[in-house]
């Protein structure tokens, strides 16, 4: 089996008041090595529009 390389890390900016978060960890998919990214998404700081057409 192949070794996962070492430097892969999960980054979240921050941007435009972003909340979510999140982390990235070795895994066994479907029999094969890969990262898996896991973690919560927020809309908490969403702004939503109704009939933007109007």
């Amino acid at each position: 089996m192949k070794v996962l390389h070492p430097d892969w890390e999960y980054v979240a900016d921050g941007v435009m008041g972003g909340v979510s978060r999140g982390q990235a960890g070795p895994a066994q998919v479907a029999g094969r090595a890969a990262m898996r990214l896991t973690g919560a998404v927020s809309t908490d700081n969403v702004l939503c529009r109704e009939n933007l057409a109007a």
